[in-house]
């Protein structure tokens, strides 16, 4: 990280390794099919699932049923752009999408 103050005064930080929790895994990524979301992940299943809107208003919530995937129906959402986020006790992760 390089940090430039206004007086052009410039601190270089060391390098920091970070792992992740997790698998090591896909991260999350989220697709659409016709009549749902399709929400692939590391979470395991019990872990929450929720869309939120643009506004950070719960629109719809559940529970991860398989290890790996989710599914949000889209006959729930109306047109517009929404923010995934599926997570357990120890990490979040959250994906934009449109409907």
């Amino acid at each position: 990280l390089r940090q430039t103050d206004y007086d052009g005064a410039t601190a270089v930080s060391n390098m920091v390794a970070v792992k992740m929790p997790g698998k090591g895994g896909i991260g999350l990524v989220v697709l659409s099919d016709a009549d749902r979301i399709i929400a692939l992940h590391d979470f395991a299943a019990g872990s929450r699932i929720e869309v939120l809107d643009m506004t950070g208003r719960l629109v719809w919530q559940g529970r991860v049923e398989t290890e790996g995937r989710s599914y949000v129906p889209l006959s729930l959402l109306g047109t517009g752009a929404y923010v995934l986020r599926v997570s357990d006790d120890v990490r979040s992760e959250s994906a934009p999408f449109v409907r």
